[in-house]
């Protein structure tokens, strides 16, 4: 994955940013999310965000170095970063929390689905 050396003005760069958050915070549905990123970003681009993410929620879940690369076949210095990243920022923590919210509320509504299927 290459980057061009050549810098884009400050105020356009701050403004297609900014483009790239809204178009995320509106998405609706999986669906359209993944029809918008798979015209935003490489298979590359995309399969690294995953691994990236992928390798944040398997540290979260207890797992060790070890198996997360044989899981994700991406390196000890990688997960490092990843790790680090976790302590100090707050977006894999945003991330995470919004994942868990998810599985939670996916296993109430199987049980509430099995529930009600009984009477």
């Amino acid at each position: 994955m290459q980057v061009s050396k050549r810098k884009i003005n400050q105020q356009k760069k701050k403004k297609f940013f900014d483009l790239l958050y809204q178009t995320i915070a509106d998405i609706k549905s999986i669906e359209e999310a993944e029809l918008i990123f798979k015209d935003l970003f490489s298979k590359t681009e995309l399969s690294a965000i995953v691994k990236r993410l992928g390798a944040a929620y398997l540290l979260d879940q207890g797992k060790n170095y070890r198996e997360i690369k044989n899981h994700l076949k991406i390196s000890s210095a990688t997960i490092s970063t990843i790790a680090d990243q976790m302590n100090k920022g707050e977006g894999f923590k945003i991330a995470l929390e919004k994942a868990k919210a998810d599985e939670w509320a996916e296993k109430w509504s199987q049980k509430i689905k099995t529930m009600l299927s009984f009477r």
